[in-house]
């Protein structure tokens, strides 16, 4: 839906980025020039990941396999032994879902690969009413219509489907915030071990 509203809106050489709203970035600076390296990739007509550079064996995400900037493959969440070999490899990366791509490439895409979801998000987009305050861009959809959409991750609908590809190699800082480590991860410990932000008090904690 939101590929068809900036196309309307922009054209379909506006580029999107797509993210999750959960995920925390602590390296500002080499986010942004990832990401301009991504928009560059998207304005020749790829579509576009950020594979994050793995600092551990981690199998709680999905990885990218790249050669260079060409993915290879997306696989799925691996076992602590397919974890560790991919990190020993130096082919694989991080999947954190974000996607860079121009409007007119990601509609090609969806009506070659899954034509029902883009015929659903057009009814959807077209009952839609406009946000207040959004300055025109914003919209609300009709809840029945966006219901009808099928729900379906875009790594099954598309990627996974998809040829040609682009990763761009990415140490960002980048963090999902999925579990208690990885929170303890985003705040220093005191000399006892506890991580507190905001005010606290502590008594044989």
């Amino acid at each position: 839906c939101a590929t068809l509203h900036v196309a309307a809106a922009h054209g379909g050489d506006a580029i999107l980025f797509l993210m999750p709203a959960d995920h925390i970035i602590r390296d500002l600076e080499a986010f942004g020039a990832a990401a301009a390296r991504a928009a560059e990739l998207a304005s020749q007509g790829k579509l576009v990941t950020l594979g994050i550079e793995p600092q551990h064996a981690e199998t709680a995400y999905g990885y990218i396999e790249a050669d260079g900037e060409s993915v290879l493959r997306f696989v799925e969440k691996p076992s602590k032994e397919k974890a560790q070999e991919y990190l020993a490899s130096g082919r694989f990366y991080w999947n954190g879902g974000m996607l860079v791509y121009r409007a007119d490439t990601m509609l090609k895409l969806l009506e070659q690969h899954c034509a029902d979801i883009l015929q659903a998000s057009r009814a959807s987009l077209a009952v839609a009413s406009p946000l207040d305050g959004a300055g025109g861009e914003g919209v609300v959809f009709d809840a029945s219509t966006f219901a009808r959409i099928p729900a379906l991750s875009i790594d099954y609908a598309l990627l996974e489907k998809t040829d040609g590809i682009a990763v761009v190699p990415s140490n960002i800082g980048w963090s999902d915030v999925g579990s208690w480590n990885s929170i303890a991860e985003l705040t220093d410990a005191d000399e006892a071990g506890n991580r507190v932000q905001g005010d606290a008090v502590l008594i044989g904690s």
